[in-house]
């Protein structure tokens, strides 16, 4: 099999492609095995695997598995991303993921009073809609 053979899943109604390769360099979580050899034989199957997760958050894992970090949009709570990264069995100790509130890297030096406006300004923000994705 060439490192340009894909694998395809279908997570939350959202399909997702991505590079057999990929899974070589995690062949101890459960994506690597689901998609290893020795579990598949060697078929090479064209049918998406069925993934019984939320697309928004696999999409995050699957970069996360690529890039070995990841910043989390809005739509992605950062406590159900690491649950799906514990459910694929990924370790996440060496790895960085940021959700929304901490990808602003000016937020360390405000004051606490500064700190708890900018917090409820996002808040509102994001319940209004204002920083949708």
């Amino acid at each position: 099999m060439g490192a340009q053979a894909t694998i395809k899943f279908n997570a939350g109604g959202r399909l997702f492609e991505t590079s057999y390769a990929l899974f070589d360099q995690h062949k101890e979580t459960v994506l690597g095995r689901l998609v290893s050899k020795t579990w598949r034989g060697d078929s090479i199957t064209t049918k998406p695997f069925f993934i019984d997760r939320d697309g928004d958050i696999f999409a995050q894992v699957l970069n996360f598995l690529r890039y070995g970090s990841v910043t989390l949009p809005s739509s992605v709570p950062k406590d159900m991303f690491l649950r799906d990264l514990d459910y694929f069995g990924i370790s996440h100790e060496n790895g960085t993921v940021l959700g929304e509130m901490e990808k602003f890297p000016f937020r360390e030096g405000l004051t606490t009073l500064a700190s708890l406006c900018w917090g409820k300004i996002f808040t509102w923000l994001h319940e209004s809609g204002g920083l949708s994705s």
